[in-house]
């Protein structure tokens, strides 16, 4: 029981401070996301000796996926009926700097990060785990993480060159040890 209930509290703990750096402003905000990216690091690693590294990855996700939804939840923002009405304007034609940078962004965070980071979840699965059963469930659950994290870096990079060159140099890394 003890070994289901400490990381479960991690989990949730980890959430929770996450989402406490995202929502206050200062310095401490970022020491509230730090510290909940390490507890979610640990309690991920509890999770994986309490029901073994196959099960205790899909519960430490599982946990933390529900955990942030909930918390999601608490900050929607119902809308009232009684909106003014407002004047129809015209509908504008966006500059074509303005599109070309949200398709090199398009091509950036779906088609670049979904190829390096699934070069990097099969090197890391062929580098790490033993048996092909083993080896399809850590891709499995290691290809959306790293995706979303090569995404978020890339939304939030102000050069996107600087994410360009990271993300393709991870790429052709995770190559190199896949062909190796």
């Amino acid at each position: 029981m003890f070994w289901v209930l400490l990381p479960l509290l991690g989990s949730a703990a980890s959430c929770f401070l996450i989402f406490a750096g995202w929502r206050t402003d200062g310095p401490g905000s970022r020491w509230f996301s730090v510290l909940g990216w390490a507890l979610a690091v640990v309690s991920g690693y509890l999770w994986s000796i309490a029901f073994g590294w196959e099960y205790g990855s899909v519960y430490a996700f599982g946990i933390a996926s529900i955990t942030a939804w909930l918390l999601a939840l608490t900050n929607v923002r119902v809308r009232t009926t009684g909106h003014k009405d407002q004047a129809r304007t015209a509908p504008t034609i966006p500059a074509i700097s303005v599109v070309t940078q949200h398709v090199l962004l398009f091509v950036l965070v779906f088609l670049l990060s979904g190829a390096s980071s699934i070069v990097l979840s099969l090197s890391v699965s062929r580098w790490t785990v033993v048996g092909d059963v083993n080896r399809l469930a850590l891709v499995f659950l290691l290809f959306p993480a790293v995706w979303g994290v090569l995404a978020y870096w890339a939304t939030v990079e102000t050069r996107l060159i600087r994410a360009v060159v990271g993300i393709t140099a991870l790429g052709v890394t995770g190559f190199g040890l896949l062909v190796v």
